[in-house]
């Protein structure tokens, strides 16, 4: 999800309910160390958490001062063959239109750690946040950008299986990048094309297999 009121301590979120505290700093595959502050979101497999590098760093990219720290717990239906499952897809789409860069990813205690750009609010909070109102136009560049990057993503051969307002995400608000849209939460991407064959894989409607009305 986007950026949200919730202002929840990271060491005392208790909506997992069997699983362990989030840590409070956040060290992992070489990355500078984080304090982790406000919550962001939770998705299907995992929570979302402003990190604020503790020494130096500025601008954006690896070396950002403020990041945004997945956290996925080893436990999750997401890591059953031990790394999340969303890492691969994040790997697989490196580089690819409209999808947020990661820098850093690990484990790091009971969590799966993966530290990427900070992002602005989500369609659907910026809908609401707008009084569910928005002009015309607005849509219509909105819904040209999700085509290019669906088509960005298709093109390396996956669906997304989980569109909605709140996966996409506007950039940070006062950079650059704050009118782009970007596409989250890849723990439901799938391979639509055999990477072998180059052929479209047998289509399955099984809500296992397909969890979202669009691809």
């Amino acid at each position: 999800g986007g950026v949200s009121a919730n202002n929840a301590a990271a060491g005392n979120d208790d909506e997992e309910g069997n699983t362990a505290p989030f840590p409070e700093t956040v060290q992992i595959g070489g990355s500078p160390e984080y304090r982790v502050e406000r919550k962001l979101g939770k998705g299907g497999f995992g929570h979302v958490f402003v990190g604020r590098r503790l020494t130096g760093g500025n601008g954006r990219g690896a070396g950002a001062q403020e990041v945004a720290i997945k956290f996925e717990h080893n436990t999750s239906k997401g890591c059953n063959y031990g790394p999340p499952y969303e890492w691969h897809v994040y790997s697989a789409l490196g580089g690819t239109h409209g999808v947020p860069k990661v820098h850093y990813k690990g484990r790091q205690g009971d969590y799966y750690v993966m530290i990427m750009d900070m992002l602005g609010p989500s369609l659907w909070d910026s809908w609401n946040s707008a009084g569910q109102t928005m002009p015309s136009e607005m849509v219509a560049c909105i819904a040209a950008e999700a085509i290019s990057i669906l088509e960005s993503m298709h093109s390396k051969g996956y669906v997304h299986g989980d569109v909605k307002p709140e996966n996409f995400l506007l950039g940070q608000p006062g950079t650059p990048q704050e009118k782009k849209l970007f596409l989250v939460d890849l723990g439901l991407a799938t391979k639509w094309k055999d990477p072998a064959t180059q052929q479209h894989v047998d289509y399955d409607q099984r809500p296992d297999a397909f969890r979202s009305a669009m691809p």
